[in-house]
């Protein structure tokens, strides 16, 4: 019988597996947070004489906020939550360590362009299999390896080629965003280290106690972030 078929086939959404479209989505949704929150940057920190404490008071901002995040995971869980010594010390640890690299990545996005730190994000699945194979005996395989390489070599070319076409790096914003990646690679290394004895739900409500416990110590021990903070609530938020 002869085959009526073009011979051709092409990609549709159904064909995608179920991790390339996760993946993608990340990617997507990563590179719009950064848009968005340079946008927040500049439209509220631009004209004042301390803009570069202004990542300090979104973070303040953000951890304060999270209170209603908690309110409603509450409300989500009835209340009925699990918790064990080792699953509350990591999801803390977690949370703090999701106020820290969110910081480091203000810092970042505010000292340069998104073109130069939206690619360094993707170093996190770098740092996320190295901290796995320290942390949870995963095996890294010789394609895993060449990936990381890539990755990191990717990076670096994208901080990125000056316009005479010779390679210039800003270390200061390479750094802040290296760390920030490492970082967040930590903090669900933590995460998932918590949800080996305790529910989901119960290790997510603790992350929050942490990230808002992060931004209270900026508030109260950072007087520029403090001062950013009050300026942005009181002369911009409220208008």
């Amino acid at each position: 019988m002869a085959d009526d078929s073009l011979g051709y086939s092409f990609l549709t959404i159904d064909m995608l597996p179920a991790w390339g479209i996760l993946g993608l989505g990340g990617v997507i949704l990563a590179v719009g947070g950064t848009l968005f929150d340079k946008y927040l940057l500049s439209k509220y920190f631009n004209d004042h004489d301390e803009s570069d404490s202004g990542p300090g008071a979104l973070v303040i901002f953000s951890a304060y906020f999270s209170v209603f995040i908690i309110a409603g995971l509450v409300i989500y869980n009835s209340g009925e939550f699990s918790f064990t010594k080792q699953a509350v010390v990591y999801s803390l640890l977690a949370g703090i360590l999701n106020g820290l690299w969110i910081l480091l990545y203000l810092k970042a996005i505010n000292r340069s362009g998104v073109s130069k730190t939206a690619p360094l994000l993707q170093t996190i699945p770098a740092f996320g299999l190295i901290l796995a194979y320290f942390t949870l005996g995963e095996v890294l395989t010789t394609q895993q390896i060449i990936a990381m390489t890539t990755l990191l070599l990717g990076a670096v070319v994208l901080m990125r080629i000056s316009s005479d076409h010779r390679l210039k790096i800003d270390f200061r914003t390479f750094g802040l965003m290296l760390s920030s990646a490492f970082l967040v690679a930590l903090s669900q290394t933590f995460f998932k280290l918590a949800t080996v004895t305790t529910d989901y739900c119960s290790a997510t409500l603790v992350l929050w106690f942490g990230f808002l416990f992060f931004g209270m110590v900026l508030h109260l021990g950072v007087k520029g972030y403090r001062k950013q903070f009050n300026y942005m609530f009181a002369d911009r938020v409220k208008r």
